[in-house]
């Protein structure tokens, strides 16, 4: 395996474990997911945070829509 390879291999790792640590997810697995699935990983973490747009409750910590007025999950105002 070349260098470049594996500094490309290395900096998806970096780059799962800091998305992962973003979002709140282990940094471990972040970092582990870069490393195994590499660039594809990269592709992957960026398109999830795409999809989870919306925002936190807070009594239960449940992700529901930006604009929803009481969450799904605990049913307390939002």
């Amino acid at each position: 395996m070349s260098d470049l390879t594996l500094l490309v291999w290395v900096a998806c790792g970096v780059i799962g474990a800091i998305a992962a640590h973003v979002r709140g997810w282990s940094v471990l697995v972040g970092f582990l997911a870069g490393v195994i699935l590499g660039p594809f990983a990269v592709l992957l973490f960026i398109v999830s945070g795409i999809a989870s747009s919306g925002k936190t409750c807070p009594q239960c910590a449940e992700r529901i829509k930006e604009n929803a007025k009481i969450c799904r999950f605990c049913r307390s105002n939002a």
